[in-house]
């Protein structure tokens, strides 16, 4: 059990860590487009924090639920894990796609050359985002009887994300790896996802996903409408609050 766990964190680092490790050696401007892209890279992991902490979180109570056989307690749990997640998930997606400009502005500050960086972090935050509204499947599938496919799936998309790498490294350069990595990732829940279903007959969408949505889309529109003003810095945190606010 703990084998399969380990190796299954390995394979998940790895799907993540693929992309900077082969734009060095494939892309045109090589560790030039790593340095810039691991800034992006940064930035979008921080994000996964409050995944991480909900998973631990919640992880012992999926364990006890499971081991007592209460699967209706189960599922309502997962569900409201879930809530938490996309919440969270499109707050972030909403602050980052809000303050995009600002941001390439703040990295064009600390060096030259990041015109890039706006279109990596969309990208990436698209994986992002569907890791975090699908809910903690990794941590729920982990505690059941079925743990072993949390390993097999991540070898199989480990595969995947390795091809999609190398072609689109090779076509369209960092923004390939980024594209690489967001699309592993969509796959990589979607596949948890349809399992669950087949194996539980639990799924983390329900009505209050497009109150979610919606309620993002909003606060989006509010924080958007408000006139620019030079100062990057006060501009980023107007926005920020005033967009939190109405979420």
């Amino acid at each position: 059990f703990s084998g399969y766990h380990m190796l299954t964190v390995i394979s998940s680092v790895l799907i993540l860590q693929l992309d900077v490790v082969l734009l060095g050696p494939l892309a045109k401007d090589g560790l030039e487009a790593v340095a810039i892209y691991g800034v992006a890279a940064l930035a979008v992991s921080m994000l996964r924090n409050p995944t991480r902490v909900i998973g631990i979180a919640a992880t012992p109570s999926f364990s006890q639920h499971y081991q007592e056989g209460k699967i209706k307690e189960l599922r309502t749990l997962f569900l409201r894990s879930s809530v938490n997640m996309q919440i969270l998930g499109f707050a972030m997606f909403t602050l980052a796609y809000l303050n995009i400009n600002s941001i390439q502005v703040l990295a064009g500050l600390v060096q030259s050359g990041y015109s890039q960086i706006k279109g990596i972090i969309l990208i990436l935050m698209i994986g992002q985002l569907a890791d975090m509204i699908t809910g903690l499947n990794y941590e729920l599938i982990g505690v059941t009887k079925y743990y072993r496919f949390n390993f097999w799936i991540a070898i199989a998309l480990l595969i995947i994300v390795f091809i999609l790498n190398y072609f689109l490294i090779r076509h369209i350069g960092i923004y390939g790896a980024a594209w690489a990595t967001s699309i592993g990732l969509v796959m990589f829940n979607r596949a948890k996802s349809i399992f669950l279903w087949r194996k539980f007959r639990m799924q983390p969408f329900q009505k209050s996903f497009w109150l979610i949505l919606l309620a993002a889309g909003r606060s989006w529109l509010v924080a958007w409408s408000l006139p620019y003003l030079a100062n990057v810095w006060v501009e980023l945190v107007r926005r920020s609050a005033l967009m939190i606010l109405v979420f």
